[in-house]
């Protein structure tokens, strides 16, 4: 409980800052971390209740394991953006409310390296030999707008908001003997709208925590 108030009386602190605390320095720069991974934020203002400021993130993930319509996939991700805004800040000190654009965003390339026995594809079972390796390629990217509120500016920031950056676009194609057979081929379309459908999202969280210096 005592932590609680604590967090509570330092929020309130912050919240209420007088312009002049936060006037004194124009631009700030500093590392961060979110939903694009690790990277760097920063901020120039433009007056006692405007600012401008840029973010990047790179995510470096090694192969993960993804399991998707009972197929497991081995999966190389490549998550990077970068994020432009322009922010209000009513209360003239560090909160805000953004709006912005997103530049890249998520992107995996998945392979079914350790089929076995038979697989079902779309609508039909299949042997390891007829099907081979599935390949697939998701991409969930922008340009798309971005709206976010927070604490941004010298010393400590956070942020949360929604990208809207587009529908997820998946591609699935098959090593196997059958991967030029009119059957097959429809049923794999099929594996790869049921894919679309289960990773396809309305809106992506924008999350960043992170320290800015003044300058």
């Amino acid at each position: 409980m005592r932590l609680f108030q604590m967090l509570i009386l330092t929020g309130l602190t912050l919240f209420t800052m007088t312009p002049s605390a936060t006037a004194q320095r124009l631009f700030s720069l500093g590392p961060q971390v979110g939903g694009m991974g690790v990277g760097a934020a920063a901020m120039v203002k433009l007056g006692g209740s405007l600012s401008v400021s840029g973010e990047f993130g790179v995510l470096p993930l090694n192969n993960i394991d993804l399991t998707e319509s009972d197929i497991d996939y081995t999966v190389d991700p490549n998550i990077r953006g970068v994020v432009l805004s322009i922010n209000l800040h009513p209360l003239r000190n560090n909160f805000m409310l953004g709006v912005g654009m997103m530049f890249g965003g998520y992107a995996l390339h998945g392979e079914s390296e350790s089929l076995s026995g038979t697989v079902e594809v779309g609508d039909d079972v299949y042997t390891v030999d007829d099907v081979g390796t599935l390949i697939g390629d998701f991409t969930l990217e922008g340009p798309g707008p971005v709206f976010s509120l927070g604490w941004r500016g010298n010393g400590f920031n956070f942020g949360v908001g929604v990208a809207l950056i587009g529908a997820t676009e998946v591609s699935l194609e098959a090593t196997g003997r059958l991967n030029e057979d009119p059957q097959f081929l429809a049923d794999l379309e099929r594996e790869r709208e049921q894919l679309e459908n289960d990773l396809d999202f309305p809106f992506v969280p924008f999350l960043r925590l992170g320290w800015q210096f003044g300058f």
